[in-house]
């Protein structure tokens, strides 16, 4: 959200010719959603590799949900 917002507002200012004037020519975002499914299927992978559930949490979600969270 603050990067496309702060990129709108740099746009507007260049069309209204606030200074000083910015080269701007876009704006790229890394780590954005790709996919519902791939993403949220590594939140639990994830959490479990930043120590933030038990190895016996994680096996038993493995265990019950076969990796489709």
């Amino acid at each position: 959200v603050y990067v496309p917002t702060l990129s709108h507002e740099v746009v507007k200012g260049l069309h209204d010719g606030v200074k000083p004037t910015i080269n701007f020519k876009g704006y790229m975002v890394g780590n954005g959603v790709c996919d519902t499914v791939f993403d949220g299927n590594a939140l639990v992978p994830f959490a479990h590799g930043m120590a933030l559930i038990s190895d016996d949490i994680y096996q038993e979600a493995q265990t019950a949900c076969h990796g489709n969270y």
